[in-house]
């Protein structure tokens, strides 16, 4: 397959017994996986528990794939802390021609060399940042150029993050000083020269449905900030 998109754990269970019966379906260059649970219904957590099966349909459709997808993007509406017993595990997996991966929830990236080692541009959408990510980015992700972070409110550890990201990826001007933030994109070369990196980062949305499916509004001081 060229591209496929699952949405939902009945589509992947479909999916994932095909790959099992037939090799040639596990090749897929473009992968987009949507798991669609989130409170907007007013749902609790025990109204929608997942069988052995959906958990491991999910894992293995990524599995089965990885060893050929070129770019992955994983949605989740969802928080780590709600559904922990069946969260999709991406830490074990092994993506070698994955040039371009997009995180939308729950799914953290796996600071891991062996992950994505080929990764190229990597999107986060994420509302809290810390400086630990911010410093291992490079060693875990050495050929990363384009690095773009969506759907972030303010945090404490923003300035320290940025300032970290800007050093480890090179974008500083030539007496060492931070180029003007005010862009919606940061460029400059990398420490090698080889080519140039990229960082974009946005603010997250003026409000979004909260658990029970209530309207949350975010803080306009804090949005100031970014």
């Amino acid at each position: 397959y060229r591209v496929v998109a699952v949405y939902g754990t009945r589509q992947a269970l479909k999916l994932f017994r095909v790959q099992q019966r037939l090799p040639r379906a596990r090749r897929i260059r473009h992968l987009y996986v949507h798991d669609p649970r989130n409170y907007a219904s007013g749902l609790s957590v025990a109204a929608m528990p997942r069988t052995a099966d959906e958990v491991a349909a999910m894992h293995g459709v990524l599995e089965h794939a990885c060893a050929t997808l070129e770019t992955l993007t994983v949605v989740s509406c969802t928080t780590r802390h709600t559904f922990a017993a069946d969260h999709l595990q991406l830490d074990d997996l092994h993506f070698p021609h994955l040039a371009e991966l997009t995180l939308r929830g729950c799914y953290s990236l796996p600071l891991r060399l062996k992950f994505a080692p080929n990764l190229v541009r990597l999107h986060i959408a994420c509302d809290v940042l810390h400086s630990p990510f911010a410093r291992l980015l490079p060693k875990f992700y050495p050929r990363l150029t384009h690095l773009r972070i969506s759907r972030l409110e303010w945090s404490p550890h923003f300035n320290d993050v940025l300032e970290t990201l800007c050093s480890t990826m090179g974008l500083r001007d030539r007496n060492g000083h931070m180029k003007d933030a005010t862009d919606a994109a940061i460029h400059t070369d990398t420490p090698t020269g080889s080519s140039a990196r990229f960082i974009l980062i946005e603010p997250g949305p003026g409000h979004w449905i909260g658990p029970e499916g209530r309207t949350i509004l975010a803080s306009t001081t804090e949005r100031a900030l970014l």
